[in-house]
């Protein structure tokens, strides 16, 4: 009978290092791609660091580099436009206190691809320790599946539905970096094998930029239409300016100003030999196609816009607080 038990024993504990050997070799074949990728780092030895626990910052990194890894110009475009573009503090959407220097950048693109958001009171938590709801809820979004039939209180249970999930790690207070690479490699897939592109980067273009590529539009359209293409005027590029500013200010979306008042009064303040004004507004679009689309998709927004007797433009933005910017286009006709 002892023979028997010990025998039961043996083979007890053989299965058991056999589950725990596959569990590590998945983990070892996530971490090794991901850190071959660029996406996941180590220390100065190499060493992944995979048994330790993750925090918010560390995965605002993660995430970064692992949407632009899945864009076209993959994580050189980071490098080159991307850190220096969310870290300019002229641009910055977020209003967090306590990020450091370093992570900024990294949390502001996350932020602003509505992967990951503040805590309370103005502060992101940034070394505070990644849960697993945390972790699942961020992949899900990574992988474009829409909340609806979950929330954050449930995105275990919807990741373990979906196959996201490992089989261990998810039931801690915290996360290891061993099993997010796991739960990486894991989404990843996913997304490839149902179609679901995981999220592109915001473009890193300027804001003048943005600008030069919406008045294209509208004046391509214009032209199309049988009227004149427009030019920029400085001095009503500045009123537009002011326009979008004034609603991170003061927190409205809206022609009327509660600085400036109504926006045809505004426009002929910085433009009082204009002989006829215009307004129209975006609000949360994140670049220039889709902020001429919104325009476009009014019909008074259309009439306005390609109201022949224009001549000149303006062009104001603003990021919104969230994701997208705030777009106030600004028309006159001068005397020709």
């Amino acid at each position: 009978m002892k023979k028997l038990i010990a025998l039961l024993l043996v083979f007890v504990f053989a299965l058991s290092f056999t589950a725990t050997a596959f569990a590590a070799t998945e983990i070892e074949t996530a971490s090794a791609s991901l850190a071959e990728k660029g996406i996941l780092a180590g220390d100065e030895n190499g060493d992944l660091k995979l048994s330790n626990e993750l925090n918010r910052a560390e995965l605002a990194v993660i995430l970064t580099r692992l949407t632009f890894a899945h864009s076209e110009g993959g994580l050189d475009d980071w490098e080159r436009t991307g850190k220096a573009y969310f870290g300019d503090l002229k641009t910055r959407t977020n209003t967090f206190t306590d990020v450091p220097d370093w992570a900024m950048p990294f949390v502001e693109f996350c932020f602003v691809q509505g992967l990951m958001f503040g805590v309370a009171d103005g502060r992101f938590d940034a070394q505070s320790k990644v849960s697993p709801k945390m972790a699942a809820t961020v992949m899900l979004r990574f992988c474009g599946v829409a909340e609806t039939d979950w929330s954050y209180s449930t995105s275990v249970e919807k990741a373990t539905t979906l196959g996201l999930a490992p089989d261990a790690g998810m039931d801690g207070a915290t996360i290891l970096r061993g099993t997010m690479a796991v739960l990486i490699a894991r989404s990843t897939a996913f997304a490839a094998e149902h179609n679901h592109a995981p999220s592109e980067p915001t473009p890193t273009l300027t804001p003048d930029e943005m600008r030069a590529l919406l008045l294209e539009k509208i004046n391509a359209e214009r032209t199309q239409q049988g009227a004149s293409a427009l030019t920029v005027l400085p001095i009503l590029a500045d009123c537009a300016q002011a326009k979008a500013q004034d609603f991170l200010d003061n927190d409205y979306f809206d022609h009327d100003s509660p600085r400036y008042g109504a926006a045809v009064d505004m426009i002929f303040s910085y433009v009082p030999d204009a002989l006829l004004a215009g307004e129209v507004l975006a609000g949360r679009a994140r670049d220039a196609a889709e902020a001429y689309d919104a325009l476009y998709a009014s019909a008074a927004h259309q009439t306005l816009m390609m109201k022949p007797d224009y001549t000149h433009i303006g062009i104001g933005i603003t990021k919104c607080d969230g994701v997208g910017y705030y777009w106030v286009v600004q028309f006159v006709q001068l005397e020709k």
